[in-house]
């Protein structure tokens, strides 16, 4: 049975007008002239949220129109690019215009996409207005690294609240094989009984072998609006060779883990180690009392014998 993404269009827009109204507030910060590291994340944090919203729920020009907002934001989030008077109010621009796009997608009335257009090119301008490195030699560096890989292994571990956020692994399935072959293995181990099973529970983990000369970047795209909902490894298939394969699938699972257990929690079967151990301290105790009061029968029996 397929989920209808439409019900969660509601919360979506509502998040997003709120991202928003961060964006603006940080960006009027910018234009007094403080800049801090945690307004930037801030304003990227607001804009990441709103790019992968959109694309989860098929927004795709509002997805793609982020997408180039984004990437500026993480240009001057990583490598400190300056933030002029003319960047900020171009991005100020941009929040404008993004509500302009959720708006319309919201009501279902027209948008004048000439204007996003304009203003997507100018951020595009923007983005690539320091970057030293030619065009043909970045089409080199992406065929030299696709030639030497044949695709990608994922390891992909829902944690159990993730369809209540309205995220469908099948929706992030579909987009993978648009861009490749993918072969999809579920692993049931950590189901729970049928009459324990909670449908809105994320239960299932997935491996999931895509090949396709597409890059690392553009896999982790498309799992970007769960990054808080599960645990993720990409390994890069490089060889036909089965064992190798194998070592890096076991490699990639025991790393994912031991990250759950220093966590304390199993996000597969979402038991808490913690409780586990208070289980286990319990019966100890319990295991002790029996022992003593075993002493204190075995101490009654030889007193009642020696009286006797």
């Amino acid at each position: 049975m397929s989920i209808d993404m439409s019900q969660f269009h509601q919360v979506f827009f509502e998040e997003s007008f709120e991202n928003l109204d961060d964006m603006e507030s940080g960006l009027l910060t910018l234009d007094r002239g403080s800049i801090d590291d945690e307004t930037i994340n801030t304003i990227f944090r607001a804009a990441h949220s709103i790019k992968g919203g959109s694309g989860t729920f098929g927004f795709s020009e509002i997805a793609d129109f982020t997408h180039v907002l984004e990437t500026l934001l993480d240009e001057v989030r990583m490598s400190g690019r300056d933030v002029s008077r003319d960047v900020v109010q171009m991005l100020l621009q941009s929040v404008d215009c993004l509500r302009e796009m959720l708006s319309a997608a919201r009501d279902n009335t027209a948008l004048d996409m000439q204007h996003v257009k304009s203003l997507q090119h100018k951020l595009e301008l923007l983005v690539n207005v320091d970057n030293a490195v030619s065009e043909a030699d970045v089409k080199a560096q992406q065929t030299e690294t696709q030639s030497n890989t044949l695709g990608w292994f994922i390891l992909f571990h829902p944690y159990l609240h993730m369809l209540k956020t309205g995220n469908d692994p099948v929706l992030m399935f579909r987009e993978l094989h648009q861009i490749g072959q993918l072969t999809v293995t579920a692993n049931t181990m950590a189901l729970p009984a049928l009459d324990e099973l909670d449908p809105e529970e994320s239960h299932i983990s997935w491996e999931l072998k895509l090949l396709s000369d597409c890059s690392e970047a553009q896999v982790r795209e498309i799992f970007d609006w769960v990054d808080d909902d599960c645990e993720l490894q990409i390994i890069p298939l490089t060889t036909t060779d089965s064992k190798t394969t194998e070592q890096q699938l076991a490699l990639a699972a025991a790393d994912t883990e031991l990250a759950e257990i220093r966590s304390g929690v199993d996000r597969r079967g979402g038991i808490d180690r913690r409780n586990i151990a208070e289980d286990r301290r319990q019966q100890d105790q319990l295991h002790d009392g029996e022992d003593r009061r075993t002493g204190e029968d075995r101490r009654g029996i030889s007193s009642g014998e020696s009286t006797s």
